[in-house]
């Protein structure tokens, strides 16, 4: 048997994210990892304009990402560094998409970063928190 070192990981995704966003996270961070950033950056931000439209389902329809990121209610848990985090991520997204210039790699990890925190602090915690409620009720700790 021929083993290849180092051996190649798959890229995985943070706790609790929803299927139609995990795929699309793991698939940016494939392009990632084969270093094809200019295919990367477009899909993070994809993951946050998906990840932004469930955390407020109220949003009128055909209201731009920019706009949908500024109006995230507080009772989202979204605080304002989380926004900055999601307008850096559009912002790189957005220069991927209309510049001219491809996407640097310390842009495209960049992008990976915010985003995998942006999906960590709206599923994951919030997730977490929901698991251990459920094992104290069934415990009665």
């Amino acid at each position: 048997m021929t083993r290849v070192l180092p051996c190649a990981s798959s890229p995985s995704c943070p706790n609790h994210v929803p299927d139609n966003i995990r795929v699309f996270y793991i698939e940016a961070a494939e392009c990632l990892s084969r270093r094809a950033y200019n295919a990367a950056a477009p899909l993070f931000r994809k993951v946050l304009e998906i990840t932004v439209k469930r955390m407020d389902p109220e949003c009128p329809a055909g209201t731009n990402l920019k706009n949908r990121i500024d109006r995230l209610p507080a009772e989202t848990g979204v605080t304002p560094s989380m926004k900055s985090w999601a307008h850096e991520i559009r912002l790189i997204g957005n220069e991927a998409v209309h510049e001219d210039e491809p996407v640097q790699e310390k842009d495209a990890k960049d992008i990976q970063a915010f985003t995998e925190l942006f999906l960590t602090y709206a599923f994951t915690l919030p997730g977490m928190l929901e698991e251990r409620r459920k094992a104290t009720e069934g415990g009665g700790a």
